[in-house]
């Protein structure tokens, strides 16, 4: 059975949206990325137990993203026991 001519241009745009919502979907993970649970936990073995002998060295980093823009939650840290490179590098 045929479809009739004025199916055609509707059939075309459901395959065309069906076909990019499939890719869309699709996720290929890169060499780069990482597991969030273990990646966390990197972040907080870097950290540590984070203790500060003064104010000064008492620092805050943002973690994730929210959907409305800014960081999901903050970690505490201390420049006096932390890799500040390493951490921002897991960051």
């Amino acid at each position: 059975m045929k479809h009739p001519r004025r199916y055609r241009p509707f059939l075309r745009r459901f395959a065309a949206l069906t076909l990019a919502g499939a890719l869309c979907s699709a996720h290929a993970g890169g060499p780069g990325e990482t597991n969030p649970g273990t990646a966390m936990a990197r972040v907080r073995a870097l950290i540590g137990a984070a203790g500060c002998e003064s104010d000064a060295q008492c620092r805050s980093i943002g973690i994730g993203t929210k959907a409305c823009g800014g960081p999901e939650f903050y970690l505490a840290w201390s420049i006096a026991g932390t890799d500040e490179a390493a951490l921002l590098r897991e960051v």
